[in-house]
């Protein structure tokens, strides 16, 4: 063998030194709190639930004769399961099966889910409804009949539909539309003028359906923005990771997970993202045109194709998926309104499964026979601080680690007007367990970890499956993997295939700018009062500093409206929450410096 000169040697070292340092560098995450400004929609946490597969029927719909606990016919767990981890919007009747769907002889079905039965469950999730409306020109008398009948409705004041979509998938035929922008234009008008004319039409949104797929590129999106721009509040995209015929949903193997993993992130999901971002920056500079994720999951094969062509396991990898997705969606939370991840329950990548053969078990053989809470659930019950009292999205430098060029880490990063700055962040390496160093850039001068959870299993497929203990859910993070060398750094170990959520809480306000101190909040300075048309009014006497969370509560508890407002002395006053019913219902305000409550009688 010749000998190596030095030169080559020297260009062989540094080659595997660069090797090294790409597969085992270090990872550095920058947080400019200080910077946080767009809002985290609770929407962005929303599902599709679509009329498909057993979602409803065999679902959530078990009936009033069955003896799992129900409300008239709607399962009681899976509505305080949505509840319990967040579910801020809910998309009905489709997806695809809206194109054909007639909502009248629907509107309240004994055997069924029809509107009547949507709204009420919406109502007890406390999260918004969205309706996606057939897209033709002879759908839209009945169309505005159906935004009147919920937005309307005397005999239920209570009820109201901000989020209405005029198509669905218009890139495919939809109940016979043609898939061109001469055949959506004015089937979409046609909707639209007559549900913005309804009463209190100009407040709701409307998105469009898209005529391309986000997979093709986007000359038609552009084309189509230009003709609905000053018409439309959002744009529908649908971005799955979509393996239905190519990926088994748990026999996967180590390629195939890293192909899903890499998708998630820098491989599909964030450059389509930042390209949809620039496309709509270039014809609405304001910002005021939204973007609707409200189809994306991972879609691989069924767990029986024999017996349920929808159902899929639900793995830690989807887990992992579905953090660095949302992840993304947050960055852009000044673009992004809403996103569903399809679906909610027993179809493609659900929050829930249900047992279909355990409907006539004894209740005390246990909920788990019936139910199982899928690691996606769990995703989105860990990410609840990212959209909670008012959180923002701050900005984030990540520097990560990569292993055969794809990304091992990434970070979702927020700060809530509580102060509190919550961070997220997934490790997809199935090896080994990778340090972080985090860098936060904030006036306040130190902070301290008052929570710490996390997400892992015992393998890339690790899944919980029913009558069995789970494998995969939150779990308390060991203060041993994560310390504070000073008040504004942190390092944390992050174990191999798992997500951790960290919640840093100020400890002082030492340089902290004057116009910052949260002032003490005290009932005295506001005035809160019942309102018209069953409102409820908040006025402040005073200027606020910095936000307070104002929330209406039912008196069994639930949250109907929650506002997170600045008084500047510009806007001194908030109504919350139209057309409430005669009762009494709770208001609170609060900061981190203080809170109160009153009661409020609605008499109307």
């Amino acid at each position: 063998m010749p000998a190596i000169s030095k030169k080559v040697l020297r260009s062989i070292v540094l080659f595997a030194m660069v090797l090294m340092i790409n597969a085992f560098g270090q990872n550095t995450l920058t947080v400019k709190v200080d910077s946080a400004q767009a809002l985290v929609h609770s929407e962005i946490f929303g599902t599709l639930m679509e009329r498909l597969g057993r979602n409803w029927v065999g679902g959530v719909y078990v009936g009033t004769n069955s003896n799992i606990p129900n409300t008239d016919g709607m399962r009681n767990d899976i509505i305080q399961g949505m509840k319990s981890c967040g579910v801020g919007l809910i998309q009905w009747p489709g997806g695809a099966a809206s194109c054909g769907y007639n909502w009248v002889p629907d509107t309240n079905p004994t055997n069924d889910v029809g509107t009547v039965q949507f709204m009420a469950m919406c109502d007890s999730i406390g999260c918004q409804p969205a309706i996606a409306l057939p897209p033709l020109v002879s759908s839209a008398p009945s169309n505005v009949k159906w935004v009147n009948y919920i937005n309307n409705n005397p005999s239920h004041p209570n009820w109201h539909c901000k989020y209405w979509k005029i198509g669905n998938e218009v890139w495919i035929t939809c109940d016979g539309l043609s898939p061109t922008e001469a055949a959506y234009d004015p089937a979409f008008r046609a909707t639209y003028d007559s549900i913005r004319n309804t009463k209190g039409g100009d407040s709701l949104f409307i998105e469009a359906s898209s005529l391309m797929d986000i997979s093709n590129n986007l000359t038609t999106y552009d084309t189509e923005i230009v003709h609905l721009d000053s018409l439309i509040n959002g744009m529908e995209v649908h971005d799955y990771i979509y393996d239905p015929s190519s990926i088994p949903c748990v026999t996967f193997t180590g390629t195939q997970y890293m192909n899903v993993v890499n998708a998630a992130n820098l491989g599909q999901i964030a450059p389509r993202e930042s390209l949809l971002v620039a496309s709509w920056n270039k014809f609405d500079k304001s910002g005021q045109l939204k973007i609707i994720e409200d189809e994306w999951g991972d879609w691989f094969e069924p767990l029986n194709k024999s017996t349920d062509g929808w159902m899929q396991q639900i793995t830690l990898l989807d887990a992992l998926s579905a953090a660095e997705q949302l992840h993304v969606f947050m960055k852009h939370a000044d673009r992004v309104q809403a996103a569903c991840v399809a679906q909610g329950v027993n179809v493609i990548q659900s929050l829930f499964l249900t047992n279909s053969y355990s409907t006539t078990l004894p209740i005390d053989s246990g909920a788990s026979a019936r139910l199982v809470y899928t690691p996606t659930y769990y995703i989105y019950k860990m990410f609840m601080p990212h959209h909670a009292a008012g959180a923002k999205w701050a900005p984030n430098s990540l520097a990560t680690a990569t292993l055969g060029g794809v990304a091992l880490l990434s970070a979702g990063t927020t700060v809530d007007t509580l102060g509190h700055v919550n961070i997220s962040i997934s490790n997809i390496d199935t090896v080994k367990a990778d340090t972080v160093h985090i860098n936060l850039t904030a006036t306040a001068s130190s902070y301290t970890i008052t929570s710490a959870q996390i997400i892992t299993g015992t393998a890339k497929n690790s899944y919980n499956d029913f009558g069995a203990t789970e494998n995969v859910n939150i779990q308390t993070f060991a203060a041993s993997n994560y310390s504070m060398p000073t008040g504004t750094t942190a390092t944390v170990l992050m174990p191999k295939m798992s997500i951790v959520m960290l919640q840093l809480t100020p400890t002082s306000t030492i340089g902290v700018k004057p116009a910052q101190i949260i002032q003490k909040i005290e009932e005295k300075m506001f005035s809160i009062s019942a309102g018209l048309n069953g409102t409820v009014s908040i006025t402040a006497r005073a200027q606020q500093a910095k936000p307070v969370t104002i929330s209406l509560y039912s008196t069994d508890g639930r949250l109907l409206d929650r506002e997170v407002r600045a008084f500047s002395g510009r806007t001194n006053s908030v109504v919350l929450k139209n057309r409430l019913t005669v009762g009494v219902y709770m208001v609170t305000v609060g900061n981190a410096n203080g809170s109160f409550s009153k009661n409020i009688v609605i008499s109307r």
